[in-house]
């Protein structure tokens, strides 16, 4: 949903819902609900670039497991960052309160990047840093990269390639 505030602001906010149920539910394994709730405010900087700010609030909850509350503050930039970079990237501080365990808290990315190497290859790249739930229940820090690359052949032949990387901690 985007609402405009003014000439040069406007505001959006999305909702969020993820459900993992596990059939056979191993001792090990947790049913798994999140649900999320962000709201943006936008500056248009020029036509093509807009700056921006956030706050996302996350609440998580692990059958058997403890419930999670997460608080993400962040500042950024989407649209075209550099002449042939375009992308969002926005760098914030999160903050993870788990019941009966305490607050646990870093600074965290998450960019979405395309750059237009030459007429027939692009390149794109995401980097994501934040606080997930896994399906034991417990509390990571999870990190994720990756970068693919596409290259136009002809109009009707391309390759398309990519690695990418995952760490939780």
């Amino acid at each position: 949903m985007r609402s405009p505030v003014s000439d040069r602001f406007y505001g959006t906010a999305a909702t969020g819902y993820l459900r993992l149920n596990y059939t056979d539910n191993e001792p090990l394994l947790l049913d798994y609900h999140d649900y999320c709730e962000a709201l943006d405010l936008f500056y248009i900087y020029t036509s093509k670039l807009d700056l921006v700010a956030g706050y996302r609030i996350r609440f998580s909850q692990a059958s058997g497991g403890p419930d999670t509350y997460d608080h993400w503050f962040n500042v950024g930039a989407t649209g075209a960052l550099l002449s042939k970079l375009s992308g969002t990237v926005r760098f914030g501080y999160e903050i993870r309160d788990i019941d009966n365990a305490g607050s646990f808290n870093h600074f965290n990315v998450l960019a979405a990047l395309n750059w237009t190497v030459t007429r027939k290859l692009s390149l794109s790249s995401q980097i994501n840093r934040d606080f997930n739930t896994i399906a034991t229940g417990a509390s990571v820090d999870s990190t994720v990269a990756a970068l693919r690359a596409n290259y136009s052949f002809t109009r009707k032949v391309e390759v398309e390639g990519g690695v990418a990387y995952g760490r939780n901690i």
